[in-house]
């Protein structure tokens, strides 16, 4: 009886090696990223220049009284044309805004197709003085303020775009 098993238990074994051959287990290939999740990625080393260009533009943005020229290094578009507007309608009431900002908390927000978003939070300590003057026409509210920026790369460097809330979209 046992010769007879014997014989069966290799034809068993010899089809089960068999079928077991046509089988080979492929790695899947890998996982591509969407176009979506490509359009919202920003390489590190490009978010640390982004970080210290947006740092430096705000500067540039607070240190300005009269002169928009040098606003056209941390400036682009609109944000460029709001700033400078306001600017000019400031000098034409007779007034220059000091702008200083204490507490300032910036922050990244989101990349999307090139752009990038960033809110900073500060104490306003911004006033007013006299044009022809120099002397303070007005004291800080030192009101909190919240401003949403959104910025892209322009001749090789960050600059702002667009202020998405903030003092330069109520034009008076």
């Amino acid at each position: 009886m046992r010769k007879r098993f014997v014989p069966l238990l290799i034809c068993a074994t010899i089809v089960l090696a068999l079928s077991a051959c046509g089988k080979t287990s492929e790695p899947a290939p890998p996982k591509q990223p969407s176009a979506l999740s490509l359009a919202h990625r920003i390489p590190k080393l490009e978010e640390k220049r982004l970080d210290k260009q947006v740092r430096e533009d705000l500067q540039i943005v607070i240190a300005v009284r009269d002169d928009t020229a040098t606003l056209e290094k941390a400036l682009a578009g609109e944000a460029l044309r709001a700033m400078s507007k306001q600017i000019q309608s400031d000098l034409a009431l007779g007034r220059i805004k000091v702008r200083s900002f204490g507490s300032q908390e910036l922050s990244f927000s989101n990349y999307t197709k090139g752009v990038a978003g960033y809110g900073l939070r500060y104490i306003d300590e911004s006033y007013y003085v006299g044009s022809a003057s120099g002397k303070t026409l007005t004291t800080p509210t030192n009101e909190k303020r919240r401003i949403v920026m959104a910025l892209k790369k322009t001749k090789g460097r960050w600059r702002i775009i667009a202020f998405l809330s903030a003092e330069v979209k109520k034009t008076k």
